[in-house]
């Protein structure tokens, strides 16, 4: 379910909640109620509140768990471009519970930046490993990215977009190490 925030309006809300069912759910690392172990075939892919502050064309806030800004491809089957899933989205992160501002420059450029929690995509996950001290509490997850967008004028790529994206912080899955990913694709 979700509610955008109203366009007309200076100061919006709006909100986001996905839940997915079935095996795919376990990557979430979230429960079900009732259920004690820490994966489950329930869990949340997306929560989190949308905010549009008055700032110049208006800047868009996401606060919670949302969608990586990086990849081609997209966990929904529906708007997957492949028929199955590549090597980089099995290294590349998923989701990141944090905050997300976005800010459209033109009709050409806009960017992104955010902060999360980790690399990876357990919801609310954290850097700090009490069992060996990983990594400090106050480590976070750091990501960034540039989006130009071709002319209408411009024929056969008209609407075309040419996105650059950089995350870098603590992953957990990747054996307790920092990672990178950074991509430059056509969309």
């Amino acid at each position: 379910m979700a509610k955008d925030p109203d366009a007309n309006d200076t100061w919006a809300a709006g909100y986001k909640f996905d839940m997915w069912f079935g095996p795919d759910a376990n990557a979430y690392a979230t429960t079900s109620a009732g259920v004690g172990a820490a994966t489950s075939d329930f869990g949340i892919r997306q929560a989190y509140v949308d905010l549009k502050a008055p700032l110049g064309n208006g800047l868009d806030i996401k606060v919670g768990v949302f969608d990586t800004i990086i990849g081609y491809e997209v966990g929904d089957a529906l708007n997957n471009p492949n028929f199955t899933r590549s090597y980089g989205w099995g290294i590349e992160p998923t989701t990141h519970t944090g905050v997300l501002l976005s800010y459209q420059f033109t009709d050409l450029i806009s960017a992104s930046a955010g902060i999360a929690n980790t690399f990876g995509p357990t919801i609310n996950g954290r850097a700090f490993n009490v069992a060996n001290g990983t990594q400090k509490e106050s480590y976070k997850t750091y990501m960034a990215s540039i989006s130009l967008t071709a002319p209408k004028d411009w024929d056969w790529v008209a609407g075309s977009t040419l996105s650059a994206c950089v995350i870098n912080g603590f992953n957990a899955g990747n054996g307790g190490r920092d990672q990178t990913s950074s991509t430059l694709a056509p969309a």
